[in-house]
């Protein structure tokens, strides 16, 4: 790997036509290096390297050997958070823990989660927990997550709900944080506990409303839902029905998983984030993870990833993304009159 990066640079338009393209006079192209795809850019002779992704048919290859578990990580100081630093455990004995989301193999889990608990709680963890959930492919793991969100519980979210329930019985807090998918699954193991282990939404107590013995019997636990799929008035109820500690969920406000898949564009209602979520949507499902508004914490930020998008290494924007972009204070200013103005009438004449 180390060798082919070094020699982009005498030669780095070694590649096929199908894996170069021209987008505005900037050349993007990508090379095979065994298992990873190398994608970078070529402008004014500079070669700038955003990605290197594992290829969709080592990742599938490498996700069928994995089972779902919890993993202790720790932090090791010459190579950073990384697979090699984690072992299966058959409890949390950690201050911190994370569930990951989907279409993350054990390696990629092991690093993103790392990042999302230091950017939630802050540098200096040394390790925490990961309760690894193993994609199986696009459409099975979207399988599982309309399993959980229709309160049909999956085996992993049963699984999960156990260890919740062991790590309370030990009379130890942990911090949480659930990501993506793993924010489904985080709320269905929490809805599965309070329904009396019911894989049903609709029995054993509908949510919880009606367990009262289980009310407040996850009071060690604190959660933060980043880029969660599921919707956050839901996951709050459910979670501090159980007693939980509910830190204020995370997000960009163009993530389509959250906004659209999570139905939170709905609930904490936006029609600019809805239509944005849907103008990016393709940066969730293919872009880089750096231009990602989904995948990285830092991403969460608006800021943060509207820099790196329009003047980062990564995919270049379209014609309809950029243009968006530019006309963003508008449709925001025209969307918050509107909301001030329906606010006011409501107060004043309809009342």
């Amino acid at each position: 790997m180390e060798r082919r990066i070094y020699s982009l640079t005498s030669n780095p338009r070694a590649v096929s036509e199908d894996t170069h393209k021209r987008k505005n006079s900037v050349d993007h192209l990508k090379q095979l290096v065994g298992d990873y795809q190398i994608s970078y850019r070529i402008i004014s002779g500079e070669v700038t390297i955003y990605s290197i992704d594992t290829t969709k048919s080592a990742f599938l290859e490498r996700a069928k050997q994995e089972k779902p578990g919890l993993y202790h990580v720790k932090l090791d100081p010459k190579r950073g958070w990384s697979k090699e630093g984690s072992s299966l455990v058959n409890k949390i004995t950690t201050k911190y823990a994370a569930v990951n989301g989907m279409l993350n193999d054990h390696e990629k889990a092991v690093w993103l989660m790392a990042k999302h608990i230091e950017y939630q709680y802050g540098e200096g963890i040394n390790e925490f927990t990961l309760y690894h959930n193993p994609s199986v492919g696009a459409l099975g793991d979207l399988w599982e997550c309309t399993k959980d969100k229709v309160g049909q519980s999956t085996g992993l979210a049963v699984q999960l709900s156990e260890h919740l329930r062991q790590s309370q019985s030990d009379d130890r807090n942990v911090h949480w944080v659930a990501h993506s998918q793993g924010g489904i699954i985080f709320s269905e193991a929490v809805r599965y506990h309070l329904n009396g282990n019911s894989r049903w939404a609709i029995t054993g107590g509908f949510n919880g409303m009606f367990s009262k013995e289980r009310r407040n019997s996850l009071d060690k636990h604190v959660i933060a839902f980043h880029g969660s799929g599921a919707n956050h008035l839901r996951s709050s109820v459910l979670c501090k029905r159980a007693g939980m500690t509910v830190l204020p969920p995370q997000s960009n406000r163009f993530d389509g998983v959250n906004k659209i898949a999570g139905f939170n564009a709905f609930t904490e209602p936006s029609l600019v984030n809805l239509l944005g979520s849907a103008i990016f949507f393709g940066r969730v499902a293919g872009g880089s993870a750096n231009t990602s508004p989904h995948t990285t914490p830092e991403a969460m930020e608006f800021s943060v990833w509207k820099r790196e998008v329009t003047k980062g290494a990564g995919k270049p924007l379209s014609k309809l993304q950029r243009g968006f972009l530019k006309s963003l204070p508008a449709l925001d200013f025209v969307e918050n009159t509107t909301k001030t103005v329906a606010k006011f009438a409501v107060d004043n004449f309809l009342r």
